[in-house]
């Protein structure tokens, strides 16, 4: 990173350059911005100021096209909604919302919803500033992180994961990560009138895990979101009921912590699913004194562990240990596959197999005690 007091800018070594515009703003194309370092960013800056003889502050905007086209089109493309404000000392990133002219925002509020995503950066809020337009209230939170080992990339992706949970806060659109993140910022009751879906499931009460029946309700539910290629999320503590035809969230029932303990669920998965998902995060959130919900949040699987099973199945009130199911979402239930969908799985990874291996099969090969269910 260059400052080059000739041409009037700075060099990002191999990838472009950032210009002042005419408000005196620091601006670039995300894919030049982005590889800069931050510290070497604030270095040249700071060469900057003292050929300048001003303290000034510096306000980076990012824009999402190519260099080429934001020098063209300067004054007619829109920067991201996430910026940097770069003063003698500190780093700022800074977010701006625009929202109904009569939606206002508390500061310790908005930081308590925000707590998972800063704790996790390492950020905090420093100032919330609303403006109230006949329009909207145009909204600018400024949240300081510490620039060493990071990139103006990897300041851009926390204002991108705060903006997203800030979002998911107003009923903007949800994934398991801003999901997780409103549970665990105690504030689950956000999620009433949100439907469930082929990676939202919600459950009212705790699985009695005493009970092998239920073990195998955990289990499925688990799985069928381990079969999804980008995971999903499990509550309990949520209660649903049908709003057009869709289960939907309808309320918190913060569940006794003594039937939410996070190990024990966990060796029930592991007991009752194979393979093991990996990465899993089951996690108790108190949301009242020793009552909370819990999350479990199933990230997206290695390719090579699919599918995941179910092992085990109820006959007669026994437990059928060399049975399985293959379980998927669909919509916002869980649905068992049928024997063919299981068989068509089976046949395609032996015939990649045969193939990677340049080995053929016996067609009367097979497995002893293979009974599946």
């Amino acid at each position: 990173m260059r400052w080059r007091p000739a041409e009037g800018h700075f060099e990002v070594l191999g990838h472009g350059q950032l210009w002042f515009d005419d408000t005196g703003g620091l601006i670039g194309a995300a894919d030049v911005a982005e590889a800069a370092s931050l510290t070497e960013l604030r270095n040249a800056l700071e060469r900057h100021r003292r050929l300048d003889g001003t303290m000034v502050e510096f306000m980076l905007s990012v824009f999402d096209v190519d260099e080429d086209l934001l020098m063209e089109e300067e004054g007619s493309v829109s920067p991201r909604p996430i910026g940097l404000e770069l003063t003698e000392r500190h780093t700022f990133i800074v977010l701006t919302m625009a929202v109904e002219p009569e939606i206002r925002f508390n500061q310790h509020e908005l930081a308590a919803i925000l707590w998972p995503q800063l704790t996790r950066h390492r950020a905090v809020v420093m100032e919330l500033a609303q403006d109230p337009l006949p329009l909207m209230n145009l909204t600018h939170l400024t949240v300081k992180i510490e620039p060493r080992g990071r990139t103006v990339g990897d300041a851009l992706t926390v204002g991108d994961d705060l903006y997203a949970l800030w979002m998911a806060s107003l009923g903007g659109s949800l994934n398991p990560e801003t999901v997780a993140d409103l549970v665990r910022a105690q504030r689950p009751q956000l999620l009433t009138g949100q439907p469930e879906s082929v990676w939202l499931e919600a459950k009212g009460g705790a699985y009695d895990l005493s009970s092998t029946l239920s073990q195998l309700e955990l289990g499925k539910d688990v799985a069928a979101l381990a079969n999804r290629a980008d995971g999903g999320i499990l509550l309990i503590g949520l209660t649903t009921g049908k709003t057009q035809g869709v289960d939907t969230i309808k309320k918190v029932v913060p569940l006794s912590k003594r039937d939410l303990r996070p190990s024990r669920y966990q060796q029930v998965i592991d007991k009752v699913v194979f393979p093991r998902p990996q990465d899993l995060v089951i996690e108790f959130v108190e949301v009242e004194p020793d009552h909370g919900v819990m999350l479990i949040l199933v990230p997206a699987q290695p390719e090579v562990l699919f599918p995941f099973l179910v092992i085990g199945a109820i006959r007669e009130g026994k437990l059928l240990g060399n049975h399985f199911s293959l379980v998927r979402r669909r919509g916002d239930a869980t649905g068992v596959s049928q024997a063919e969908a299981v068989h068509g799985l089976l046949v395609a990874g032996r015939a990649a197999l045969a193939t990677s291996a340049n080995v053929g099969f016996s067609e009367h090969s097979r497995t002893p005690d293979a009974d599946e269910n």
